[in-house]
C-alpha cells in the first residue's frame, strides 16, 4: 500500500492479499497448480463460515462469488450456504451436555453418508481442528447405521474445559489431544447414538 487516506464504504471488511511472496519468493516454487490452491483457501473459508454462523461471509474468485453466508447467527444456514439445500434438509441437530462436555451442531442422516471423511467439519472450543479420536467416536455412534466403509457427514463443536486440550501439538495447531480420551469418546459416541435413536434413524443394516 502505497499511501492511506479516509474513504468511505460498506460496513464489513475486505481482505485483498498482493505480493504474497515479495520477501520470500523461494517459496513460490512450493505451490501448487492455481486450482489446488484455491481449493485449499475455498476450504479454509468454508470452515470460517460454519465456525462463525453470526458473520455473513462472501467468497469471490476470479470474479465469480463461489459462497455467501446469511450471517443470521444459525449453522444451519451456514451450512445450507456451504453444502447446499440436500445437505441441509438431511441433517440433525445435536445439542446435549455430558459429563462436562458439551457436543453441539449437526449430523447427518444416513442418506447422506459420504464415501470418504472430507465433510467431517469438527470444531473443538471453536476452534477448526482435527481429532481422530472424535472422528471415531461418532462413527461409533452411527454403528449399524451406515453401509460397510461409509462415512457420517457432520458439523459440530466439542464444547470442553481450555485446560482439559492440548492445543500444541501440531506445527499449525490444526491437531488437538484431550487429556483423558476415554471420557471424551464415550460421551460423544453415547449422545450420537442417542441423537439419532431419538430421530428414528433406527433401521440398522446388520
Amino acid at each position: 500500500i502505497d499511501r492511506f487516506f479516509p474513504c468511505g464504504c460498506a460496513e464489513g471488511t475486505s481482505i485483498t492479499v498482493q505480493d504474497l511472496f515479495f520477501n520470500t519468493p523461494v517459496r513460490r516454487k512450493f505451490l501448487k497448480k492455481p486450482s489446488q490452491e484455491a481449493a485449499y483457501i475455498f476450504e479454509a473459508v468454508n470452515r470460517l463460515a460454519l465456525s462463525n454462523p453470526n458473520i455473513s461471509l462472501r467468497f469471490i474468485q476470479d470474479g465469480k462469488t463461489l459462497l455467501r453466508t446469511p450471517g443470521d447467527n444459525n449453522l444451519l444456514s451456514a451450512i445450507r450456504a456451504v453444502f447446499g439445500s440436500d445437505v441441509e434438509k438431511n441433517m440433525i441437530a445435536v445439542n446435549e451436555t455430558r459429563n462436562n462436555i458439551t457436543l453441539k451442531g449437526y449430523i447427518g442422516k444416513a442418506q447422506i453418508q459420504r464415501n470418504n471423511r472430507s465433510r467431517q467439519i469438527l470444531f473443538v472450543n471453536g476452534r477448526s481442528v482435527k481429532n481422530d479420536l472424535v472422528s471415531s467416536a461418532v462413527q461409533q455412534g452411527y454403528q449399524g447405521r451406515l453401509n460397510i466403509g461409509k462415512f457420517p457427514f457432520y458439523v459440530l463443536d466439542v464444547v470442553v474445559s481450555g485446560n482439559l486440550v492440548d492445543v500444541n501439538v501440531h506445527p499449525t495447531k490444526q491437531e488437538v489431544r484431550f487429556a483423558d480420551g476415554l471420557p471424551v469418546y464415550d460421551t460423544i459416541s453415547d449422545i450420537i447414538a442417542d441423537t439419532l435413536k431419538a430421530n428414528q434413524e433406527i433401521p440398522t443394516l446388520f
